[in-house]
C-alpha cells in the first residue's frame, strides 16, 4: 500500500516510488512514456517530496534486482544560483584528472545518459576492486539525496545531539514520530527552508544541520551520482572540494 509521507514516513516514499520504477519498467518495454503523470502514486495527491526523491534515485529499485552500485558525492554548500556553474567545473576537473570522460553515453541507471569512466578512473577510488562498468550523472537543482534502499531509523537534534527515533529497537513504526519530519522535507523541497523542533530540548533546528542515520539524507542543489564504483578515496572526495572552492561534501552510497 502506499502512504503519504505524512502518515507513513519513509515507508511511504519507498512504497511510492517501487511502485513507480515497477510501472517505469514495464511502460518502457512496450515504447511508453514514463513521465510521473502516468503515476498514481506520484501525481499531484502525492507532495514534491516524493517526486523530488523518485528523481534522485530514479533506477534504484529497478537496480535493486540486479545488485548495482550507487555514490553519490553531495556539495552541502551550492546554491540555486550557482550549482550549474560548480557542476561544470566539477565536471571539468574530473575529465582533466582523467577519472571521467567528457562524451555522454547510456552509462547511468535512471538517466537517458552520463559520462564514462576515463582512463585514470583508478585515481577516485581506494582499492581497484572492480572496474566501474557504468558512469556518473550530475544532479543540478536542489533535491532530497538519499541513499534509497531502506529508510531512516532516527535523526539527531543539531543543537542537543538527542536522537528522535522512528522506529522501536524491533524496528515497529514509533506513531506521530516520522510526521514533523515528513511536513519540513516537504517544505525544504518546496521552498529550501525548515526547521524541526526537537523533542528532547524543544529548539527548532535547521533541517539540513540534523544528522541521519546511516547518513541517509542530505539536502543540497548538486550531486555527482557515480554507477557500479569502487569506493572512493578521501584523497579523492580532498580533490573534488578543492576543484570545487573548498566546500563541503558528503558521500552516500549503497547497493541496492
Amino acid at each position: 500500500m502506499v502512504h503519504d509521507i505524512k502518515g507513513a514516513g519513509a515507508h511511504g516514499v519507498i512504497g511510492a516510488l517501487k511502485d513507480a520504477l515497477t510501472l517505469d519498467r514495464r511502460q518502457e518495454r512496450h515504447g511508453q512514456d514514463v513521465s510521473d503523470a502516468h503515476h498514481p502514486a506520484l501525481t499531484s495527491s502525492f507532495p514534491k517530496a516524493v517526486r523530488v526523491q523518485r528523481r534522485v534515485v530514479g533506477g534504484c529499485f529497478y537496480c535493486c534486482l540486479m545488485g548495482n552500485y550507487f555514490q553519490t558525492v553531495v556539495d552541502l554548500d551550492a546554491t540555486h544560483a550557482d550549482a550549474r556553474t560548480l557542476a561544470d567545473t566539477g565536471l571539468d576537473w574530473l575529465v582533466r584528472e582523467g577519472i571521467v570522460r567528457a562524451e555522454l553515453t547510456d552509462c547511468v541507471l535512471g538517466a537517458p545518459s552520463g559520462h564514462p569512466p576515463g582512463p585514470s578512473w583508478a585515481k577516485a577510488v581506494g582499492q581497484e576492486d572492480w572496474e566501474p562498468s557504468d558512469g556518473l550523472r550530475i544532479e543540478t537543482g536542489r533535491t532530497v539525496f538519499n541513499c534509497g534502499q531502506g529508510e531512516p531509523r532516527f535523526a539527531v537534534c543539531p543543537h542537543c545531539a538527542g536522537r528522535a527515533d522512528f522506529c522501536t529497537d524491533r524496528l515497529e513504526e514509533i506513531e506521530g514520530a516520522w510526521e514533523p519530519f515528513g511536513e519540513a522535507i516537504e517544505a525544504w523541497s518546496d521552498t529550501g527552508s525548515a526547521a524541526v523542533a526537537c523533542p528532547h530540548c524543544r529548539r527548532s533546528g535547521d533541517l539540513t544541520a540534523w544528522t541521519w542515520s546511516d547518513g541517509y539524507f542530505a539536502f543540497g542543489y548538486l550531486g555527482f551520482e557515480f554507477w557500479d564504483w569502487p569506493d572512493f578515496s578521501p584523497g579523492f572526495l580532498e580533490g573534488l572540494s578543492r576543484a570545487l572552492g573548498g566546500h563541503r561534501m558528503v558521500l552516500m552510497g549503497g547497493k541496492l
